[in-house]
């Protein structure tokens, strides 16, 4: 009974807190629209293109990332959006775009761009592009449908939320483009306090398992976001919770796991605890511990290291030193290619000795107070 007790006390004070941030991380996306912030683009352009690594089936192909000038998060409209995210800066805040600006984003891509280079193709709205509030799903449909005319494209990623992935949107989309189709999802942490309190998401795992299911029924690919080190935990607690997650996402046999390396960017909540030094974004030698430790685990999942570009600039990110910053990025870069985390061993550097104090650190709050009292600091600083 006592430990009955103990659990409905815990999730009441999680259900409190995570109201509490829901509500400071509306007022400051209130901030991101009334700042004075000029909106980067026309609702008829996009904001940017990005060339990376993608990949069918094992063989590496060039893809072009390309950032689409959005609507707005419905996630930041409604609960005020994810801790870390500044992207709602780059999008029409919440105002939906018409259908014709997408269609004129996209003629403006095929037309301006020469995409006979890239077999891969992944379009970013900043938001969910299964959500009819930010983007009709009939539009989608007839963007895939243009891109399905270039037969040397053979896969198109799309991102969305967990709860917007539907029987009915997916198998719309199964029909509209005739080769591969990946739907990226922020997943974050296979935690639901961490989703909640750390990061602002509210889905559960069995929305989550429910949209594995519903993916793969169209054939559909999904591929989780898993982000570094979100506000609130110290470096070996984020060490640990995204083997954890590594760990709980490996029954899915899913195709990737991309890893999102932590910016602090304007108008967000790790950007306000960054000014207080309450956050610094993870250390490049955390991600190392990271896929040593998912080498040591055999866990068979590949994962992809997403470069630090987004449709906003940020004002820190996660870092070694000058000295082997680029020598590490370079090995990210291999290792993306051949998923051998031992390209890492004998590396070494000055800041890695500060690295191994941090992870020393230990905090023996529990989660949900550490939030209350930063949140408490932030508003009376505000």
């Amino acid at each position: 009974m006592l430990d009955k007790c103990s659990d409905s006390n815990r999730e009441h004070d999680n259900q409190r807190i995570a109201n509490e941030l829901q509500q400071y991380m509306r007022e400051l996306r209130n901030i991101a629209r009334t700042d004075g912030i000029n909106r980067p683009k026309p609702n008829t352009q996009i904001i940017s293109t990005d060339e990376r690594v993608g990949f069918i089936g094992l063989r590496a192909v060039r893809r072009l990332v390309v950032f689409l000038k959005g609507t707005g998060c419905s996630h930041a409209q409604k609960n005020g959006g994810c801790t870390f995210c500044g992207f709602y800066n780059a999008t029409n805040f919440g105002e939906k775009l018409k259908d014709t600006d997408y269609f004129s984003q996209i003629d403006y891509l095929i037309t301006e761009h020469d995409l006979s280079a890239y077999e891969c193709i992944s379009l970013y709205n900043d938001g969910s592009m299964l959500c009819e509030d930010e983007i009709g799903i009939d539009v989608i449909s007839k963007i895939l449908q243009k891109f399905d005319k270039l037969l040397h494209i053979e896969k198109i990623t799309i991102e969305a939320k967990v709860e917007d992935i539907s029987e009915s949107n997916t198998s719309l989309l199964r029909n509209s483009f005739s080769r591969e189709i990946e739907i990226a999802v922020g997943f974050e942490s296979a935690s639901s306090q961490v989703r909640a309190l750390c990061v602002n998401k509210n889905f559960s795992l069995f929305q989550f398992e429910k949209a594995v299911e519903i993916a793969k029924l169209n054939r559909i690919s999904l591929v989780t976001l898993l982000m570094i080190k979100p506000p609130f935990l110290t470096e070996k607690e984020s060490i640990d919770d995204f083997v954890k997650s590594l760990s709980y996402l490996e029954n899915f046999k899913l195709d990737r796991i991309d890893v999102e390396l932590p910016t602090v960017e304007k108008d967000t909540l790790t950007e306000m605890m960054w000014n207080i030094r309450a956050y610094k974004p993870a250390s490049l030698w955390s991600l190392f511990e990271i896929l040593h430790e998912k080498s040591r685990k055999t866990l068979k999942t590949r994962l992809y290291i997403s470069p630090m570009i987004y449709s906003v600039s940020s004002i820190a990110q996660a870092d070694s030193c000058e000295k082997c910053f680029s020598r590490l990025i370079n090995k990210i870069n291999k290792y993306n290619l051949d998923q051998d985390s031992s390209i890492f061993d004998g590396e070494d550097c000055e800041c890695r000795v500060i690295w191994g104090y941090d992870i020393l650190e230990k905090n023996s709050t529990p989660l949900h107070e550490r939030v209350e009292k930063t949140l408490s600091i932030l508003k009376n600083l505000s």
